[in-house]
């Protein structure tokens, strides 16, 4: 018992005692909360101490000053049970409080935790103070002149025919006084009511007005209402709904009457309601219609009911009902008695049946169930010997469901038999059988024969047996020794030596029977290679299937790299393999033939990130180059690879770490963290790349680092971390050997490698991530071809900074004697583009391809044929412009109609780029001929005989370069007026005649030798400082005036020493270096003659073998990385600002 308990079971003693020391003179009051002596608002330890040290001060007389404690220092407030002094009673109250306990009932009616003494006092209290005067069957207590007092509860239940009264407790009861009789009904007299009032109090005590069924009942009620002397009372008879027609007010049939002779009769047509006891013309009293408003008394019925078919219900004397079980017995051995609730008695036939084929099943009344034995023979007498002769045998059932074929004997019983076949041709169970149920098929489990974990196993026979042996195996685990159990004890039902099976499934291996089935572990299919998708088939095992993209979209080549694919496709459509793999056969891959093309598939990752929208061909994942053109031909885009953290080589950054011992897991961790894994190693070239960083960084004397390779998963299938399958190795010899379970791998500073634990430690691993992959643009060399501008005067070059300049055709046949100039369209009416001339026509109405291309032969030419990406490019913007909308597609040559699936160009030109939009060509209704898109320059094929209005024909250009040399009169010097037309000097009569044409058609005059001179001449002449340059025989060194016949080479004292250095591009002529400058002039005099321009740079810096001699002996000066020129004794690994390129393992540029 705990102290908690102890205190309360005090208290509760203490409490009981109260009583004792209660007195009538009050003073004290309830607290709230209760037990607050010290007015702190709860009830605590507190109190109870304050309540001991006011018992102490009461118990000394008062003297002195209250306990502190007491809140207002008002002694009454720690008188808990209010009987004017504080005792150990009032300190077992304050200890009732603290815990929370219950008074006792006997001094706290109402268990509000206050003494009712303190409740009924009035004393000090104002009038209207709420107090309890003790009594229950009172409300309201208030004080008046010092006395509680109370207002009688109100029991009234609002019904005529109950007398109402407040019992112990405040208990309200609600009686009338009735008289049992007809078996299960109570009638009630009441007092005066109209008929309607009446029925509804009888509604009130659970019946109705009286219902009379026969005389006896109605001499019964008139007795009971004083046979008259008592006048009429009311009864349940009434034609309230329909005049004339009576009907009781319980619902109950008409089944009797007693009115007085000539009634009901209806008086003044408002009589709908009866009363008994009226006094006849006759004399006699009986039963009369009244006005249903007239106030007498009546006569109410309650009937005993409680719903039970199976019972009699009786009204006893004392108001209360009771129910008697009614006897179902019919005395029948045949039948089962039995009762139902709701219809009463059931006399259910029974079923005599000993479930024995061999007897007849009867019944007798008087004994029972009778079972008699069908005949076996048929017996006859003669002569007084009895011959019997056997019946033919009748089948029946033993109830024993391990025999078959069993027969009835002459006794009755079932005998004979064959044992039951429960062979079910499953070798993974155990058969048998059980005689109540008939054949078992236990299921062999390999589970149970050998140790494990886990309880049971998967042979509930042999489980049974061994744990019936040895609980610990189906409570604990199935331990070794629970696995010799099942191996030796019970043998026979566990059958360890018998679980080797075949399920017939290549897919698995090592079967065993596992719950009654024959179950092999799966196979590992997968090659660990993306761009194959790896199955099983059961009859025949793993199966691969080689994704290639190219058999989802169209070629012009047959077949395609996904051999699966390629056979369902071909075997439907033939010309797929034999002509073309155009659109329908794309088409069929991606549709009828999805599961063998897995066209859905065919994206993968070939972790360079130089390359975009990798995809499958052939098996092996392809990238396409990452788009860096900056549609700037000046610049040469390249995609290159960065390393911040690590080693580049390739497109993959390496880390050596050296730093820590580690293991194989937490190498990997390690890895992980820095963004990538253990390194994969893929070829020779890096295997020797990794040997070479180990060789460099690993310390001595091991020098060995781990690398990627395990087989963790899978015994003896290597991959590595990264999930790659091991398409390169490199063991040592005798290697791997997996000596002491080694699945994880690392390599020598020679290359070789070795298998190792995974828990093995080392001070040295290799990680690899894919290097960061980044556009760049660095300017293209000087000269390199830049888009032609379709002026024929011009030739389109870089000038090395990345810029496209037009550097003017030379038309010069170094024929004094013509005038050479330039036609920039060459003879062409059309648009020019490199050596071809092109025309688009718009006609309208639009016109088939046939008719397209014989205008394009009246023009001289063809329909276009489109040789490079560059010249769809340069159409594509000229139809834009010159094709009108909405019709905006244009023909071009490209057609099949010789031979279907073989696109040609009407012009005969070799087909070398396409540009088929996707699903192209598709053939769809006989399209053999192609047009451009407008909104996206690619082609679609289309039928010849469609309209368009929109075509483009190419034809050659007539003249090529744009330059036109016209003979001309060259007679005479050309530094002085000579009579004749030019002067004998071609270069200075084209630039004289340029701004003077009269020199060239009508004479040469001194204007003509001015301008020569650069002295003068007509004002175009002197406004262009004259063609000195131009007619250098016009011109001596030392006349202090730089002719064009000299230069700071040739006449520095005319022209000034040379400037600028020798590296890079200027416009002047020359360089500051005279031996470099000497070199490259003996070279490329125009470098000293016309300006030092990029070719002179490019020759001083080395980029032409031509020029080798000068940039390695002459120009050391250019001889430097970092200058923007790939100088002959570089390349991408020494000076990869300069050289283009990726540098792999430190000595391959690709």
């Amino acid at each position: 018992m705990t102290d908690l308990e102890h205190a309360k079971r005090f208290l509760f003693g203490v409490v009981c005692c109260i009583g004792i020391f209660l007195t009538l003179d009050l003073r004290a009051q309830c607290l709230s909360p209760a037990g607050d002596i010290t007015g702190d608002g709860s009830a605590t330890v507190v109190d109870v101490q304050c309540a001991i040290l006011s018992a102490l001060y009461d118990l000394g007389g008062q003297q002195g000053a209250p306990p502190g404690c007491i809140f207002g220092g008002d002694i009454s407030r720690p008188d808990l049970n209010c009987d004017l002094e504080v005792t150990v009673v009032d300190v077992q109250v304050a200890i009732s409080a603290v815990l929370g306990s219950k008074l006792d009932v006997s001094i706290d009616a109402n268990a509000n935790n206050c003494v009712d003494t303190c409740e009924a006092s009035c004393a000090g209290k104002p009038n209207g103070a709420v107090c309890d005067d003790l009594d229950p069957c009172t409300v309201a207590d208030s004080c008046t002149n010092q006395n509680c007092t109370g207002q009688p509860k109100n029991c009234n239940d609002g019904n005529l025919c109950t007398t109402d009264t407040c019992g112990a407790g405040g208990v309200c009861s609600n009686k009338g006084t009735q008289t049992a009789a007809n078996g299960a009904s109570y009638y009630y007299l009441c007092p005066n009511a109209n008929w309607s009032t009446a029925q509804t109090n009888c509604v009130g005590l659970g019946g109705h007005l009286v219902t009379i069924n026969n005389a006896q009942e109605n001499d019964f009620i008139d007795v009971q209402t004083g046979n008259g002397s008592k006048g009429s009372y009311w009864i349940g008879y009434n034609d309230l709904q329909t005049e004339g027609t009576f009907v009781w007010a319980s619902g109950q049939p008409n089944s009797f009457t007693d009115f007085c002779s000539g009634e009901p009769n209806n008086f003044n047509g408002n009589q709908d309601c009866v009363r008994t006891n009226w006094l006849c013309f006759n004399g006699s009293y009986r039963w009369d219609d009244a006005e249903c408003a007239a106030t007498i008394p009546f006569v109410c019925e309650v009937t005993c009911n409680d719903g039970n078919a199976c019972t009699t219900d009786v009204a006893n004397a004392d108001g209360t009902c009771s129910a008697t079980p009614i006897s179902c017995s019919d005395n029948n051995q045949c039948t089962a008695d039995s009762c139902n609730p709701a219809s009463g008695c059931v006399f259910t036939p029974i079923v005599c049946d000993d479930a024995n084929s061999c007897t007849t099943n009867g019944c007798n009344p008087n004994s029972g169930c009778t079972f008699t034995p069908v005949p076996t023979e048929q017996c006859t007498t003669i002569f007084g010997i009895e011959i019997c002769t056997p019946l033919p045998p009748i089948l029946c059932d033993d109830n024993n469901a391990c025999t078959v074929e069993t027969l009835c004997a002459k006794s009755g019983a079932c005998q004979g038999g064959s044992p039951t076949n429960c062979n079910d041709n499953n070798g993974c169970t155990l058969d048998g059988c059980v005689p109540s149920t008939g054949c078992t098929h236990s299921n062999l489990a390999a589970d149970c024969c050998s140790a494990k974990s886990t309880t049971g196993c998967g042979n509930s026979a042999c489980q049974d047996c061994v744990c019936g042996m040895d609980g610990f195996c189906c409570s604990t685990s199935w331990d070794t020794i629970c696995a010799s159990e099942a191996n030796n004890q019970c043998a026979s039902v566990c059958a360890c030596g018998s679980l080797g099976c075949n399920d017939n499934n290549a897919c698995t291996s090592g079967d065993l029977c596992g719950g009654g089935s024959c179950v092999g572990a799966p196979i590992v299919c997968d090659d660990g290679l993306a761009c194959t998708v790896n199955g099983c088939e059961p009859a025949s095992g793993c199966t691969t299937i080689t994704l290639s993209a190219d058999c989802c979209v169209s070629k012009s080549v047959p077949g395609c790299g996904n051999l699966t694919c390629q056979t369902c496709v071909c075997s439907a459509d033939g010309f797929c393999c034999s002509t073309a793999w155009d659109g329908l056969c794309a088409g069929r891959a991606q549709n009828q033939c999805a599961s063998s093309c897995l066209c859905a598939a065919d994206i993968c990752d070939d972790a360079n990130g130089c390359t975009a929208n990798d995809e499958c061909q052939a098996g092996n994942c392809q990238g396409t180059p990452v788009g860096c053109d900056d549609q700037n031909p000046c610049t040469a885009d390249q995609c290159v690879f960065a390393c911040d953290d690590g080693v580049l080589s390739g497109p993959s950054c390496y880390m050596l770490v050296h730093s820590q011992i580690v293991n194989f897991n937490t190498a990997e961790a390690e890895c992980q963290a820095w963004g990538g894994h253990l390194v994969t190693i893929e070829s020779a070239a890096e295997n020797s790349f990794i040997a070479n960083q180990v060789n460099a960084g690993c310390p001595a004397p091991a020098k060995t680092a781990l690398i990627g390779l395990n087989d963790v998963i899978t015994e003896g299938k290597y991959v590595w971390t990264n999930g790659d399958p091991l398409t390169f190795s490199s063991w040592a010899t005798g290697e791997p050997n997996n000596s002491g379970d080694e699945d994880a791998a690392h390599i020598y500073t020679t290359g070789f490698w070795n298998d190792i634990g995974v828990g093995n430690t080392f001070n040295c691993f290799v990680c690899e991530k894919a290097a960061e992959a980044s556009c760049q643009h660095p300017p293209a060399p000087p000269g390199t071809a830049c888009p032609d501008d379709g002026n024929l005067c011009t030739n389109n070059v870089c000038d090395g900074t990345g810029s496209c300049k037009a550097d003017p055709v030379n038309c010069d046949d170094n024929n004094k004697c013509t005038v050479d100039s330039c036609n920039p369209a060459g003879g062409c009416d059309g648009y020019v583009n490199g050596s071809s001339c092109y025309r688009i026509e718009s006609p309208e109405p639009g016109i088939n391809w046939t008719t397209a291309e014989n205008e394009c032969i009246a023009w001289g030419g063809h329909l276009v044929s489109i040789n490079s990406a560059a010249e769809n490019t340069f159409l594509h913007a000229l139809a834009d412009i010159e094709c009108p909308a909405p019709f905006m597609h244009s023909f071009i040559g490209l057609n099949d109609l010789t031979t279907e699936g073989v696109y040609q160009w009407i012009a005969g030109d070799a087909v070398t780029y396409l540009n088929w939009n996707a699903g192209e060509p598709n053939n769809s209704g006989n399209e053999d001929v192609g047009e451009m898109l407008l909104a996206s320059g690619k082609w679609n094929d289309l039928p010849a005989a469609f309209l368009r209005n929109c075509l483009i024909c190419e034809k050659p250009l007539s003249n090529t370069t744009g330059c036109v040399n016209t003979a001309t009169d060259c007679d005479g010097d050309c530094c002085s007026l000579n009579g004749s037309t030019g002067c004998n000097d071609t270069e200075c009569t084209e630039c004289v005649c340029k701004f003077d044409p009269f020199c060239c058609a009508s004479g040469w005059d001194g204007l003509c030798a001015a301008c020569a001179n650069g002295t003068g001449g007509v004002a175009a002449c002197q406004n262009a400082g004259g063609c000195d340059k131009d007619c250098p025989q016009c011109d001596v060194c030392g006349n202090g005036f730089c002719g064009p016949s000299e230069n700071c080479v040739q006449c520095p004292g005319d022209c000034g020493a040379c400037t600028g250095g020798c590296c890079q591009t200027k416009s002047g002529i020359g360089c500051d270096d005279a031996d470099c400058q000497s070199c490259v002039c003996a070279l490329d005099s125009f470098c000293c003659n016309v300006a030092w321009d990029g070719a002179c740079a490019s020759c001083a810096s080395g980029s032409s073998a031509a020029c080798d001699a000068c940039t390695l002996n002459n120009c050391g000066q250019c001889d430097t990385c970092g200058n923007g020129v790939c100088l002959p004794n570089q390349d991408c690994c020494d000076c990869a600002a300069d050289c283009p390129g990726t540098c792999i393992f430190g000595t391959i540029c690709l």
